[in-house]
């Protein structure tokens, strides 16, 4: 968050104007440039914004790991986001089965795959 401008000073109630910038900038910029920005999540759950570019050549070669390392309910994410893209709200729906798997659950499996 250090490389924006915006304040980091809190109101009485609410988030900053830099958090506010953030939060909407992580959903807004991968949508209006799917073919140059990716968002998801680094491994220890940091929230990350970079160009495809990047992904490509810096990061996935680090932090690749064989879809059979992952999870099985990662391994299960992954083949519903394979046949066709979902939000992670469709993903928790899908999956979500009282007692058995949580929200929790498969929000960890969503970090695990971002992240990988």
């Amino acid at each position: 968050m250090e490389v924006t401008a915006l304040s980091d000073k809190r109101p009485a109630k609410g988030w900053s104007p830099r958090v506010v910038a953030i939060w909407n900038w992580k959903n807004e910029l991968p949508a209006a440039f799917p073919e140059e920005i990716f968002y998801g999540k680094l491994p220890g759950r940091l929230a990350m914004l970079m160009s495809l570019e990047h992904l490509r050549e810096v990061h996935y070669p680090r932090a690749h790991k064989e879809l059979a390392q992952c999870s099985v309910l990662a391994r299960r994410v992954y083949e519903l986001v394979r046949r066709e893209p979902q939000t992670t709200a469709q993903l928790r729906k899908a999956l979500v089965n009282p007692g058995i798997v949580t929200k929790a659950m498969v929000d960890r499996a969503v970090t695990e795959l971002q992240g990988r």
